[in-house]
């Protein structure tokens, strides 16, 4: 199964992988075969089902945003789709994004037979605003250290 976890801006989305991350202390990385250096996503257990989850979570703002083009989410996802039991992978809701996504998804249970599922966020807009801000505020005083260039 294809699982997109979408959401706004800070509504956990993130830190909800995170968390699912913490269940398999042997959580591997993937690493692109081009470049060991760029993580493309990590491969894990659960219950004798391997999961494959899509971006890279060293940052707080994690996942699929630092992916810079849809494609190459929707790449990776396909990529890892034959070699898992379940892809996790998340995203803002943008109606672009969403109905790219919702279409390729559909696409791919058509031509390859795997099921997806949607797992929508409700978090609260003040919430999410105050997610944001602390996520900013920890940036900041992160940078507060650093030297200007």
């Amino acid at each position: 199964m294809i699982i997109n976890i979408i959401g706004p801006n800070g509504s956990g989305k993130s830190t909800l992988v995170r968390e699912l991350m913490k269940l398999d202390k042997k959580c591997k990385t993937l690493k692109a075969i081009d470049d060991a250096s760029s993580i493309e996503g990590y491969s894990m257990e659960l219950k004798g089902q391997s999961l494959a989850i899509v971006g890279r979570y060293t940052t707080p703002c994690g996942g699929c945003d630092t992916i810079q083009k849809k494609e190459e989410v929707m790449r990776r996802v396909k990529l890892f789709a034959k070699y898992h039991d379940h892809v996790v992978f998340e995203g803002i809701i943008v109606s672009t994004s969403f109905g790219t996504y919702q279409t390729f998804l559909y696409e791919l249970q058509e031509e390859k037979g795997y099921p997806y599922s949607f797992g929508i966020l409700d978090t609260t807009a003040e919430q999410c605003i105050r997610n944001i801000n602390k996520r900013r505020q920890a940036k900041d005083r992160r940078n507060a250290g650093k030297e200007p260039r």
